[in-house]
């Protein structure tokens, strides 16, 4: 058996949100760097993980292990969620 590191076997992307940093949410709140993950999560329900836990600014990384439809959901509910802001 062959051992491999973590990154070579993961199933994500890791997405660049600077364009939504200093943006801002339908409450007023300012989005700063882990911001964006908490409003995509409270907003619309995805979780992401802020690219600061892998040293990876500024990105989010976003888990594709699951089914194309619940992809192409989380997208569009992204999406919805990047829309409005302001």
């Amino acid at each position: 058996m062959q051992a491999h590191r973590p990154e070579e076997r993961a199933f994500s992307l890791h997405v660049n949100r600077a364009g939504l940093i200093g943006q801002h949410a339908q409450n007023g709140w300012r989005l700063a760097t882990d911001d964006v993950v908490m409003h995509l999560a409270e907003r619309v329900g995805v979780a992401l993980v802020p690219g600061t836990a892998y040293v990876l600014l500024p990105y989010v990384r976003l888990s594709i292990a699951t089914s194309t439809d619940r992809l192409d959901e989380g997208a569009a509910r992204i999406a919805c969620a990047v829309a409005a802001l302001q």
